[in-house]
């Protein structure tokens, strides 16, 4: 996401469109009237996060942390807030091979990603 840039918007669709640094798979993610709001403050061309789109991957984690120490939250890492997301995704219903997609991760038992889930939600503290 740090690397998402104004021309991966389609704005008449309200499409975020880029593909997975990791795995290559195109991803597609309708937004709402809401999130397209806060995508319209963002620069209109080029890297949408410029500040981040220069921090190294490695680097990023410790800028989050850094971001939610100083709106005081605690207990929240781009980790934890990864799993938590499967976990709700989850809880709503999908399918655990799409929580897998999107955490990128291989097909495996279905008690080790619910282990993994239950464990990082709670240290989400349910965001």
């Amino acid at each position: 996401m740090a690397l998402l840039r104004a021309e991966n918007v389609d704005w008449k669709g309200r499409l975020l469109s880029y593909r997975r640094k990791k795995t290559g798979e195109l991803c597609q993610i309708h937004v709402g009237a809401a999130v397209e709001k806060v995508l319209r403050l963002l620069p209109p061309v080029g890297s949408l996060f410029p500040y981040l789109s220069g921090v190294r991957a490695c680097d990023r984690a410790t800028e989050f942390k850094q971001r939610c120490q100083g709106l005081s939250i605690q207990g929240v890492t781009l980790h934890s807030y990864r799993y938590s997301w499967a976990e709700r995704a989850k809880t709503c219903g999908f399918p655990e091979r799409y929580a897998q997609q999107a955490l990128a991760k291989a097909a495996r038992p279905s008690t080790g990603l619910r282990r993994q889930c239950r464990r990082k939600n709670s240290i989400a503290g349910g965001l």
